[in-house]
Order: structure tokens, then sequence, then C-alpha cells
């Protein structure tokens, strides 16, 4: 896992997977009230560029994301982020979640969307444009981004509580 930098240069979506680990649906397990906050780090992490389809962008340091035309082709960079929500216990109940973001190159002013995608089974060296998941997006949150060297935050709560809600239906 890396620490990755952000270049933002115009819209950008950025895919959040959310991965749910059950050990048993008739498990029983006591879970002792906590309060305070959790910071987890993406078990995945990479981007997937149009303009190259078959290229691999697992293990860099940065995470680049565009959106350009070309004459009258779009071309376009989309982040993946996956996170492994395993380590919350069973029962456990998910106040918020916020995505936190650092920019580096801002080019203008424009809108992020964070989106939750129901379909995980890419890894960070293996997703590329042409074979990245196309099902199950779901719009989370949009951020105006505007300025370069700063923090930009998603409210992803939506995300979390969809996972569960669908984990709590569909039990392993």
């Amino acid at each position: 896992m890396t620490t990755n930098r952000i270049h933002i240069f115009r819209e950008i979506v950025i895919v959040l997977v959310l991965s749910l680990v059950f050990v048993s649906s008739i498990s029983i397990k006591t879970v002792n009230a906590q309060a305070g906050q959790v910071t987890l780090k993406p078990s995945d992490d990479t981007y997937v560029d149009s303009s190259n389809p078959n290229s691999n962008y697992g293990g860099q340091t940065d995470l680049e994301v565009e959106y350009w035309v070309f004459g009258s082709s779009p071309y376009q960079d989309i982040v993946w982020l996956k996170f492994d929500l395993s380590t919350i216990p069973n029962g456990a109940v998910i106040d918020g979640a916020t995505l936190s973001l650092y920019t580096f190159i801002v080019g203008e002013t424009f809108n992020v969307y964070a989106c939750y995608c129901s379909d995980n089974p890419w890894t960070e060296l293996g997703i590329t444009w042409v074979n990245y998941p196309r099902i199950g997006f779901i719009s989370v949150d949009s951020v105006s981004v505007a300025t370069p060297d700063k923090w930009y935050n998603w409210n992803v709560s939506g995300a979390i509580k969809y996972t569960q809600d669908n984990a709590r239906a569909n039990p392993k």
C-alpha cells in the first residue's frame, strides 16, 4: 500500500468498494458500545485510464484522475479505492463515514463524485479500463474541487449503510 497523491484536472468519479466478510449468519456475538473514530486505509487503490485501456496503474505513488476531450473523443481516468470492513464487528452501528483525499494539482473547478460499487472482485494490480466493474454504481456524494494542496471530504455514510443493509438482507 502506498501513499497516494491525486492530480485532479476536471470531472472525476471516485469509486468506493466496500467489502464485508461474515463468518456465519447464525453466530451470536456480544458487541460492547464504543465511541470514537476509526480510520481505514484502502486495501487496494488504483485508477483506470480510457486512453490506455489495457494498462494497469496499481502500485503507483500517485492516483492521477482527469477528464478531457480530444477532438470529439472524451477520455477519463477513474480512481478505484477498496476498503475491507470486516474488522467492524457484527451489530456495530456506524454513525457516519467520510472519505478524505488530498489534491496536489487542480486545473479548474469541477465536481468530484464518490460512488459506491457493489462489484468487488477486482484487484489493485489487475484492474484496467477494459475489465473494471460496470455494474452497481451508486453516487453517494459530490464535492466541488477548486484548490490544490487541500484536503477534500466526501460523506460516504450512504455507502456504508447500503453495504450493511445489503449484508443483512443477503447473509452468507
